[in-house]
């Protein structure tokens, strides 16, 4: 497996600072690829926070017709501990829309969001170019020894 080869990831949202406000990833394409998982990452979290990671799919590129698609959507309230520096991650495979987007939601009590990737694999072309959030690929490395 070269996943490096055959899967480009994608920053779709920049970290924010602590707060209760939602979170509207970029928008990806779906017309090269056929699976899109969306990993929404936090740093530190407020006891009480509910933390949410929901998909969202429309087919105007200026993203205003973005409605939530069915079942794709994950919660999880924390402590003063259990949300700190964690993931919520969603796949979308084979998707209907043109576009997708991930929304981040952070109610109840602050949330800092560290970011939020898109890995788009099972694509028409292999290698994939990587995307421009990626400065740096030192490629896929077989059995690699110690030096």
């Amino acid at each position: 497996m070269q996943t490096i080869n055959d899967t480009k990831i994608i920053r779709v949202a920049n970290s924010q600072v602590a707060g209760t406000t939602a979170v509207n990833s970029s928008l990806v394409s779906t017309a090269n690829a056929k699976s899109f998982e969306f990993d929404a990452i936090f740093g530190d979290v407020t006891d009480a926070s509910v933390l949410g990671l929901k998909i969202q799919g429309g087919e105007e590129s200026n993203g205003s017709d973005m409605a939530d698609l069915t079942g794709a959507s994950v919660s999880f309230t924390a402590d003063a501990t259990s949300g700190d520096n964690k993931i919520l991650r969603i796949a979308i495979e084979r998707p209907l829309n043109t576009y997708l987007r991930a929304v981040v939601t952070r109610t109840v009590a602050n949330a800092v969001v560290d970011g939020v990737i898109c890995l788009v694999s099972d694509g028409r072309s292999v290698p994939v170019t990587d995307d421009a959030s990626v400065v740096g690929n030192g490629g896929a490395i077989a059995s690699p020894s110690q030096v």
